[in-house]
């Protein structure tokens, strides 16, 4: 079973807001709903430490869950910039030891839903295109079209905090304010 690690920032709809996402794979979080999770933490997820923080913080809250292909639950979104995958997991042995091929190892998926590197064996890390906010539902889509006979478990490593709104386009718009630099566009795949 592959592992994809989703870094970056995260936020999740306003659960009263109905936004929802049908799984199509296990998805297994980090943080409990409307809390956040720093990079550090991410580091340690990854490298298979669970959710020990590696700095102490009062914003990590290591309140681990997971879903199971088939259930629906509040949509999810990401956002990362070109740095997250070494500001957020600096501190990651399996980082530091696939630094030297990460580029050859990234693959481009389709419709701008952004990129897979591959860490080590079935280990990869997800982050979208720069400053692009890119709904869990897309980064499902685009993952199984590239790869249609993988699979995966999606592990969550980011925050979960809530963002207000009850379409997407109003979770854009409300992440522009609230996430650090503000995603510039929504991917819809």
């Amino acid at each position: 079973m592959k592992k994809i690690y989703v870094i970056g920032h995260g936020i999740m709809a306003n659960e009263d807001k109905k936004l929802t996402t049908l799984l199509k794979h296990d998805f297994i979080t980090y943080c409990t709903a409307g809390k956040m999770f720093d990079g550090g933490c991410a580091a340690k997820v990854v490298d298979g430490g669970g959710y020990v923080p590696v700095r102490q913080s009062s914003i990590n809250d290591a309140g681990a869950g997971e879903n199971k292909a088939g259930e629906t639950i509040t949509s999810h979104y990401a956002c990362s910039e070109r740095t997250a995958m070494f500001v957020d997991l600096k501190l990651s042995e399996k980082m530091a030891v696939a630094k030297p091929n990460i580029h050859k190892t990234m693959v481009q998926l389709g419709g701008g839903a952004g990129k897979l590197y591959t860490l080590d064996g079935d280990t990869y890390v997800y982050i979208t295109e720069e400053a692009v906010l890119t709904p869990l539902a897309v980064i499902q889509g685009a993952i199984d079209a590239k790869f249609p006979n993988w699979e995966y478990q999606i592990h969550w490593s980011l925050c979960r905090s809530y963002a207000e709104g009850g379409t997407d386009e109003a979770i854009f718009e409300f992440a522009k304010l609230e996430m650090l630099g503000g995603p510039t566009k929504l991917c819809t795949g």
